[in-house]
């Protein structure tokens, strides 16, 4: 938990709320902690690659990143082979090989001073788009 090492009344009165309404989900969809701890591994490691992607903060060089450990694996590494195709050292999806889209624009400034104004560039833009695969 983020705030396990926080002091003062108003952190422990957020993180006993917090617990409590955990408890009372967990308890609504039946679901133990250890599935609970399981599900959000997943989220983790889901989280992870998806912002690795957004980022392209691909590996090169057959360099390996580490990525959230799944549930049952201790270490998980992805990297990028010599044909561009993203590898993962254990493999955790039904299927032996996919290519994500991602669909993107690229902007005239670094910064803006209000969400309107990146949306009113973004509509002047045309889409980019980039495709990953993933291959066991």
């Amino acid at each position: 938990s983020i705030y396990k090492d926080q002091k003062g009344k108003a952190v422990k009165s957020f993180m006993d709320d917090q617990k409590d309404l955990c408890q009372f989900i967990q308890s609504h969809l039946h679901v133990t902690n250890a599935d609970a701890e399981k599900s959000y591994r997943i989220l983790r490691f889901c989280d992870e690659l998806s912002l690795m992607l957004c980022q392209q903060d691909i590996p090169t060089n057959s360099r390996k990143i580490q990525l959230e450990p799944l549930p049952g694996i201790e270490e998980n590494f992805i990297h990028l082979d010599e044909n561009g195709i993203l590898r993962l050292d254990h493999w955790c999806f039904e299927s032996s090989e996919f290519t994500l889209s991602g669909e993107y624009y690229r902007t005239k400034k670094l910064s803006y001073t209000s969400d309107a104004e990146l949306i009113a560039e973004l509509k002047l833009g045309n889409p980019l788009f980039t495709h990953y695969k993933f291959k066991k």
